[in-house]
């Protein structure tokens, strides 16, 4: 990995800073599994020919008809019928890569005259091929298991969140009351509309009968930001030298933030070959997948001694 960081921090009082960051990451030699007897490359050929067979169809777009304005011509590859089965082993691919890129802006405002705050606003990239969740780190994902994989596959990575604000901040009021706040949000998550089977032809001599592909550039799409908002309302007792004791009330969200996630992504399945082309929805697609957006409160206490 290759890494710069820089930042200027300015005092503004005895109690008050701002500061500027920058960040730029690149991932390289990335684990990842590929076939060794066939690998990705299109473009490779044996005594035979190419080992991966190009098909080239119509997707209708967003829209699934064909014929307006939204369609596009894509070209996918399949196994030659002749090759060697699949050889998993892992590697390097020189093409694998994540870029990240961010400028922070900050400020801290200490404990004084009776409040604080601290929070920053994120503007950032997060781009690449190759995945940073869990399972990737252990090269095991479908990336450059054939030609298909390279296809729109660079763009905005599942945790890039291009804007990101967070502010935190504490007031004391009189009597031993305290208010505190907790302010976040983020961009949206990206997503890709994908096709998920296109079909060869049933004479076309490939291995497998279809294969899946990006319809776009990684991250095309993005899911509605978050944004929510909590508080604390604390009340502090003294008990003489016995110590403190303290009684609070959380409420989570508090704005009443909600929504319903649905399945976005039509991820067809297209027969092209056929007259006219068949071209069949995902049946989760538009459905309800999950809801989100709970007001809840916690009541708690806490002794100081």
């Amino acid at each position: 990995m290759h890494e710069i960081l820089g930042g200027i921090e300015q005092e503004l009082s005895k109690d008050f800073l701002l500061s500027i960051k920058f960040v730029w990451k690149e991932n390289k030699n990335l684990i990842e599994d590929v076939d060794i007897n066939n690998g990705y490359d299109p473009a490779a050929t044996d005594a035979n020919g190419t080992y991966w067979i190009p098909y080239t169809f119509t997707d209708p777009g967003w829209d699934g008809i064909f014929g307006t304005p939204d369609d596009q011509k894509l070209t996918v590859y399949g196994l030659r019928d002749d090759r060697p089965a699949k050889i998993w082993m892992g590697g390097n691919p020189p093409e694998a890569r994540r870029k990240y890129w961010a400028v922070i802006f900050g400020l801290d405002k200490r404990m004084a005259n009776s409040w604080q705050m601290k929070g920053s606003i994120i503007y950032s990239s997060f781009k690449g091929n190759a995945s940073p969740e869990y399972e990737a780190t252990g090269g095991e994902t479908f990336m450059f298991n054939d030609p298909n994989t390279l296809i729109n596959s660079y763009g905005a990575l599942f945790f890039d969140r291009p804007l990101q604000i967070k502010l935190m901040f504490t007031v004391l009021l009189p009597r031993d009351f305290s208010v505190s706040t907790y302010f976040q949000h983020l961009s949206g998550s990206p997503w890709t509309r994908t096709l998920e089977r296109i079909y060869f032809p049933p004479d076309f001599p490939v291995m497998e009968s279809f294969v899946t592909v990006n319809a776009e550039p990684l991250g095309s799409r993005r899911n509605a930001p978050y944004t929510n908002l909590d508080l604390r309302l604390e009340k502090a007792f003294s008990i003489k030298k016995l110590g403190t004791v303290s009684v609070y009330a959380d409420i989570f969200n508090l704005g009443g933030f909600s929504g319903l996630n649905l399945y976005d992504n039509p991820n067809a399945r297209l027969w092209f070959y056929e007259d006219p082309p068949r071209y069949e929805l995902d049946h989760l697609y538009g459905k309800a997948a999950s809801v989100f957006g709970v007001r809840s409160i916690r009541i708690g206490a806490r002794f100081n001694f």
